[in-house]
């Protein structure tokens, strides 16, 4: 069974480009005077965004089932991170600090690609791959 990953406020950073494959990537925030921060950044390409009917201003929530190692990206109206979008982009993207029991990426592999997925009713479900952990 899903749960819910979303503990936080939501926060947009940093759109670079991707291709038809969902991408989760580990990047790092660097702000005078502080510690550097990691963050998880989300691309979702627009062909598969349509497929599961979210669109640019949705807010969305990482559900996981850790039991069988599955993942879901799904629609939700409290909570969650906001999708963002470039004029122009073929993605939508969001991003995340870092925290206790969200999707994360492997420190080792900086990013996650994800080419075999689902849309369901619940939302884009696929299988958790070895380069993203439960923090």
């Amino acid at each position: 069974m899903f749960h819910s990953t979303s503990s936080r406020k939501p926060t947009n950073r940093g759109l670079v480009a991707t291709v038809d494959n969902i991408r989760f990537a580990r990047k790092t925030k660097q702000t005078k005077g502080y510690e550097p921060a990691d963050y998880i950044e989300i691309s979702l390409p627009n062909k598969i965004a349509q497929e599961a009917r979210i669109i640019k201003g949705d807010r969305i929530d990482i559900l996981v089932d850790e039991a069988n190692k599955r993942v879901c990206i799904a629609r939700c109206n409290d909570g969650g991170w906001t999708l963002g979008q470039y004029a122009g982009a073929t993605f939508l993207k969001t991003s995340y600090s870092e925290f206790k029991g969200c999707v994360s990426v492997s420190k080792e592999k900086k990013h996650s690609i994800i080419q075999k997925y689902k849309v369901t009713d619940t939302g884009i479900e696929f299988d958790m791959p070895d380069s993203l952990v439960i923090k």
